[in-house]
């Protein structure tokens, strides 16, 4: 029988490690075509690039959409979960790019 050390320095059958490094392998490849479905999603709705931007006082979601160039359902799609009715001046949301692919002006916090 062929061992073979493993990690840890335990010797295991050369079989048993061969299965544990197909199983590894197969949940990286797994992750790996997950986050590729993941990343074509953003960049099909424009979230690859984004920035934050700071709520000032009495400004709305509309005015910060608009000032930066990206309409409000993207504005809402970049920030899921947020309830607008919560927010004020100090929140900080994420901006989409414009559809040019480069981040709109208007308020920038790094």
């Amino acid at each position: 029988m062929t061992t073979h050390e493993d990690v840890r320095g335990t010797l295991v059958p050369a079989r048993e490690q061969a299965t544990k490094t197909q199983e590894v392998l197969r949940g990286a490849v797994t992750l790996c075509v997950a986050l590729l479905f993941l990343f074509q999603g953003c960049a099909r709705d424009g979230l690859t690039t984004s920035r934050m931007v700071r709520l000032e006082p009495n400004q709305s979601l509309w005015q910060v959409a608009k000032s930066n160039g990206v309409s409000l359902d993207d504005l809402m799609r970049a920030n899921p979960g947020i309830d607008p009715s919560r927010l004020g001046p100090g929140s900080t949301l994420r901006v989409p790019a414009r559809s040019g692919g480069s981040p709109g002006g208007g308020i920038f916090q790094s």
